[in-house]
């Protein structure tokens, strides 16, 4: 939730949807900021969750330490399975590992994996004062998955995206 920049994401939104060609009437994208899980809000937790375990989240844009509860528990998909070489290599020093838990919650050693993307460096985010990173994730199971590459070209490289 970042209500302070409502009217970036507005923006953001309404310029992707153009990127995408979306048919106004019956397609969209949504840049849902509704969501108070870093303050423990019980119905944000519950909410993204839900929609991320359904598919309806593509990928979430939240400060590093919501990033960091999240990384380990399965919410996100490693980034390395969703990008073409050249883009992964062009986000490299941005990228963001996390380990992971096995079974019974207990982090596993050396199961360091990409699972994150920090976006204060994007030409979107930068010079935006936060009181800590914000971090992008790739949903455990995107409906869009093809529109994953589009939207983080769209955040870094703006000016290369048609």
């Amino acid at each position: 939730n970042d209500s302070l920049y409502q009217q970036t994401y507005d923006e953001l939104q309404k310029q992707f949807d153009e990127l995408l060609a979306l048919d106004a009437k019956t397609q969209k994208t949504l840049f849902d900021t509704g969501y108070n899980i870093g303050a423990g809000d019980y119905q944000s937790w519950q909410k993204f969750g839900m929609y991320n375990m359904v598919g309806d989240l593509d990928v979430t844009i939240m400060p590093l330490s919501v990033f960091k509860e999240c990384a380990s528990g399965g919410f996100f998909s490693p980034v390395a399975g969703h990008l073409p070489t050249d883009l992964y290599m062009a986000l490299s020093e941005y990228m963001v590992e996390s380990k992971l838990k096995d079974e019974d919650g207990n982090l596993v050693p050396e199961s360091e994996v990409v699972l994150g993307i920090c976006v204060d460096s994007s030409p979107v985010f930068e010079g935006q004062q936060r009181n800590e990173s914000l971090v992008l994730a790739i949903n455990a199971a995107p409906k869009n998955e093809e529109n994953i590459e589009k939207f983080l070209r769209f955040l870094f490289f703006p000016d290369d995206v048609k």
